[in-house]
């Protein structure tokens, strides 16, 4: 079967031009997959740096900094009963969670105002201190 010379295609010419035109398209789209695949990566990782372990007389880790606007996460890894409680420097509770010593209890507060947010375990008050800083 012969080609019509009306439907021949002719090869595209590559020219230095052209080559550079395709690597720059090439380059811009890797660096988007990467922006994107690092961009996943670092709110994966933000989200993990806020949780705190509550174990057997213990907060884990005991200070955190965040932005406002965002949460913490207590995760009750222990089997002894705590809770997770936040006063203003007056007294009165900010947060409070129940009581448990359920393995796997999440318990979250939002942080809106900046400062510093000192959190103990009611029930061990001496040995359960942590600090939430909020900027």
């Amino acid at each position: 079967m012969s080609t019509s010379p009306r439907t021949a295609r002719r090869p595209v010419a590559i020219t230095a031009a052209n080559l550079r035109v395709l690597l720059a398209a090439g380059l811009i789209a890797v660096g988007v997959i990467f922006l994107l695949a690092v961009s996943g990566a670092s709110e994966r990782a933000d989200a993990a740096t806020r949780t705190v372990k509550v174990g057997n007389d213990f907060f884990s880790p005991t200070s955190k900094s965040i932005a406002r606007e965002r949460s913490v996460t207590w995760v009750w890894v222990g089997g002894v009963p705590h809770d997770v409680v936040a006063k203003n420097r007056t007294g009165k509770i900010i947060f409070r969670s129940k009581i448990t010593k359920q393995r796997g209890y999440t318990y979250s507060h939002k942080f809106r105002r900046s400062g510093t947010y000192k959190v103990i375990c009611s029930l061990h008050p001496v040995s359960m201190r942590m600090t939430v800083k909020v900027s």
